[in-house]
């Protein structure tokens, strides 16, 4: 009787410590046979245990975190682990199309702040992020602090994040990625660095049919749609429909700054953009890049001080950069420089080689200036500069002057057009004349690869009217009897306003068509990523490292820092103990019987 007592005893403990050693809701972490993210409690299980880094995960229900208190994998972090010694996460993450629901990172005295510290290496696919709040002091984003030789396909973001520096939809610091079919629905902003609409600082990758809706702000640093400022990147069928504005430097509908070899093609804006120094529907500021089939139709704004500044319908200022088969058709009010195209194309390195090519391109924008300004037709100031069947709308306009292209009339530019228009286009494969029965494109030609964004609908108090061409923003009203003067840039109450509360920064006296670097920008390396090519490997090095102290408790939801074996993390040390008398005990029993 004893003997058997003691056997149902040793039975009951072994299923005890077989059940305490069961992770997640199954799998085994291989590429095969994945861990299965099941529950919250499987998630907060992945961020304690740093050993299952690098493993292979898969998501298997909608997760809703409201309530749940919720840390970056990665701040659980533990110098010398045996298992794996990385503060990142190498493994790969599918979301199968489920989502993470109300999460709230808020963490504002703390850097790098994102559901996970860093990924390298990685691979996160089909994961939706819905209605995350994030709020860091620096490095704020909803994925990832820091991107580096990792793949992100199929993900979507909704939500706000806020930082102190540095602001990201997606990621902040983002070095050799892959990132295609993500979107944003999301409103970012930064106190003071850059931000951006995805992604914040790129130095090397390629993105790819991404969009972006919502706003992006930031009061000091680089603002885009995309991205605060790319380097060595190819961004490709990407679409923004956002409110972006930054309070002292550039901002884009893509990117506040494209330099070093980037490439768009197939890339279209739409929104409003408000900087202080260079405001573009593309860029703020292009250099050393190829721009191809892309539009911008945003309205933009360059309402700063600074002497040189301009804006443009795709870019405020480019320099050694191509524009092949691209369009604008938005609104413009600057300061100095404002061009349809862009505003000032002179180049700044000043090198006898360097120039720049604009080739079967048109602007049909409204440029305004402030007095003593220029305003051009597709672009204000230009050197070393070749033309290419490119024009202007005189009359939409109302601008007769531009440094390069050629005038038109409106009726030689919508279809069918006049001979002289268009002249050598490809209107088989890269153009469409607006020949429809409904015109997309109030009957000037579009993109076959670039179509069109949809009319928003147009909201009209009773007796007023909308002058022919003009759009309101969805569910917008014309105020009654309100004027704005001649070259005047009013903005709406409440609206974003670069030059409200500005004070001029301490010995600032930009020269024409300069652009300060905004601090700690990723210096570009290496040679352009264009289509076909392999992105070269490189180690990122993020601006600031993480501040947390040693002796913080944050363990990613658990309250944990040790990593150990799944018998501790789930019954604590009693079981083990309860376990080792247990089967001495019943090993002395049974041989006394015997």
């Amino acid at each position: 009787m004893i003997r058997r007592n003691f056997f149902v005893i040793g039975l009951l403990v072994s299923l005890c410590f077989v059940s305490a050693q069961a992770e997640y809701s199954g799998g085994t972490g291989k590429k095969a046979d994945p861990y299965l993210i099941g529950t919250v409690q499987d998630w907060q299980q992945l961020c304690a245990t740093q050993m299952h880094w690098a493993s292979h995960f898969k998501v298997i229900n909608d997760l809703d975190f409201f309530g749940v208190t919720v840390e970056p994998l990665g701040w659980a972090f533990e110098e010398g682990s045996v298992y794996y010694p990385y503060q990142y996460f190498s493994g790969t993450l599918d979301g199968q199309g489920y989502s993470f629901k109300n999460i709230v990172l808020d963490y504002p005295e703390f850097s790098r702040v994102a559901l996970f510290h860093e990924l390298r290496e990685s691979t996160v696919s089909n994961l939706k992020i819905e209605n995350i709040v994030v709020k860091g002091s620096c490095s704020a984003a909803a994925l990832a602090a820091t991107l580096a030789d990792s793949t992100v396909s199929g993900c979507s973001i909704t939500g706000s994040i806020t930082a102190d520096s540095s602001a990201a939809g997606l990621a902040v610091y983002c070095e050799s990625i892959i990132l295609s079919d993500c979107t944003a629905g999301i409103a970012v902003t930064s106190e003071g660095d850059d931000a951006g609409g995805l992604l914040c600082r790129v130095g090397g990758g390629r993105l790819e049919n991404c969009a972006v809706e919502g706003s992006v702000h930031s009061k000091n640093g680089l603002c885009g749609g995309i991205a605060a400022s790319c380097d060595y990147a190819f961004l490709g069928s990407c679409t923004v429909d956002a409110e972006i504005g930054s309070f002292n430097l550039d901002a884009g509908g893509l990117a506040g700054n494209l330099r070093e070899k980037c490439a768009v093609r197939n890339c279209r804006t739409r929104g409003k953009v408000t900087a202080r120094i260079n405001g573009g529907g593309l860029a703020g500021f292009i250099e050393g890049s190829t721009v191809y089939e892309s539009f911008s139709e945003a309205e933009i704004i360059v309402a700063g001080t600074v002497k040189g500044s301009g804006v443009g319908g795709l870019a405020g200022g480019a320099s050694e950069t191509d524009f092949y088969d691209c369009y604008a058709r938005g609104s413009l009010a600057g300061r100095d420089l404002g061009g349809g195209l862009a505003g000032d194309m002179r180049g700044l390195r000043q090198l006898p080689e360097a120039q720049s090519t604009v080739a079967r391109c048109y602007a049909t924008c409204d440029v305004t200036v402030k007095e003593g300004g220029i305003a051009g037709g597709l672009t204000a100031r230009a050197e070393r500069m070749v033309w290419e069947s490119s024009y202007w709308d005189q009359e939409k306009t109302g601008i007769a002057f531009s440094v390069g292209g050629e005038g038109r009339a409106t009726t030689d530019m919508l279809y069918p057009h006049a001979e002289n228009s268009y002249v050598g286009w490809d209107f088989d494969e890269i153009w469409q004349a607006d020949n429809g029965e409904v015109q997309l494109n109030d009957g000037y030609p579009w993109l076959r690869n670039t179509p069109p964004f949809e009319k928003k609908e147009v909201v009209v108090p009773e007796g007023e009217e909308v002058a022919e061409g003009e759009e309101l923003p969805e569910g917008e009203e014309v105020s009654e009897g309100e004027e704005i003067l001649e070259g005047e840039v009013k903005p709406s109450e409440g609206e974003f306003n670069p030059t409200e509360g500005e004070t001029a920064i301490e010995g600032e006296d930009a020269t024409e068509g300069e652009i300060p670097p905004s601090e700690g920008e990723i210096p570009g390396e290496g040679e352009s990523v264009l289509e076909g090519e392999e992105i070269s490997e490189g180690e990122l090095e993020p601006e600031g490292e993480n501040i947390l102290p040693d002796d913080s408790p944050f363990g990613c939801g658990c309250g944990k820092k040790s990593v150990q074996g799944p018998v501790k993390d789930l019954l604590g040390d009693w079981l083990l103990v309860a376990l080792s008398l247990g089967v001495l005990l019943s090993g002395s029993v049974l041989a006394k019987k015997d």
